[in-house]
């Protein structure tokens, strides 16, 4: 959003790394500034539809690796799980009342800080 109003280039190191959901991938590439998007990692993609349609190319992969990623995981865990490995933070104590209210006192500050700094760009 904030390319296209100042009608600059996105200048983006790996494709991937942006994201891997090629329906999000292209709503950037579309709603990217005049210049439009640079991908390090895809320097020789011309502009026009041919580098629209390999960039499109290039986001399915993307969006492909990521749900073979998410698939072995999930089969990784089951057979943990199946042979009584304990999952996650074994570190990890219950949550107290009080415990919970100083998770919620953090995140208000978060998003008060957050809510600052945008509102400074929107001004």
């Amino acid at each position: 959003m904030a390319c296209r109003a100042r009608r600059a280039v996105l200048v983006i190191a790996k494709l991937d790394r942006l994201a891997r959901n090629a329906r999000f991938l292209l709503s950037v590439v579309e709603g990217s500034g005049e210049a439009g998007v640079i991908f390090c990692d895809l320097p020789t993609v011309p502009a026009g539809p041919i580098g629209k349609f390999l960039i499109t190319q290039m986001a399915a992969v993307a969006e492909l690796e990521a749900g073979l990623i998410s698939q072995r995981t999930r089969a990784a865990l089951a057979v943990a799980k199946a042979r009584g490995v304990r999952l996650g933070n074994p570190s990890l104590l219950p949550a107290t009342s009080v415990m919970a209210a100083a998770a919620r006192l953090a995140r208000s500050r978060q998003v008060a800080d957050r809510a600052q700094d945008v509102l400074a760009v929107v001004r």
